[in-house]
């Protein structure tokens, strides 16, 4: 038995395009995110160890860094496929949500 990596729903292969650009899109997002989060912890950790972050400020780091990768994930939400829009809603992703 095989899976499909994409399963089409539609007869318009044209949304394939879209698809695949949101997807780079999203892999893209991943890996600023991991980096937002390693980046951030290896500092904090760095300064914590140092003595010059305190707990307090050390959290209040964390909920901010947390904040900035939702919404860098967030943008997400706007992702518009290069070309513009492709299909009858005016909606790049229109084909993702039913």
């Amino acid at each position: 038995m095989e899976v499909a990596d994409i399963a089409i729903v539609d007869s318009d292969i044209r949304k394939l395009a879209a698809l695949r650009a949101l997807s780079r899109a999203t892999l893209r997002t991943a890996d600023q995110n991991y980096g937002i989060a390693i980046g951030t912890d290896l500092i904090g950790i760095a300064f914590g160890a140092a003595g010059v972050l305190g707990p307090a400020f050390g959290g209040l780091i964390h909920i901010l860094h947390t904040a900035g990768i939702l919404t860098n994930s967030a943008r997400l939400l706007t992702h518009r496929p290069p070309g513009g829009a492709d299909d009858r809603t005016g909606s790049a992703t229109g084909a993702l949500n039913p």
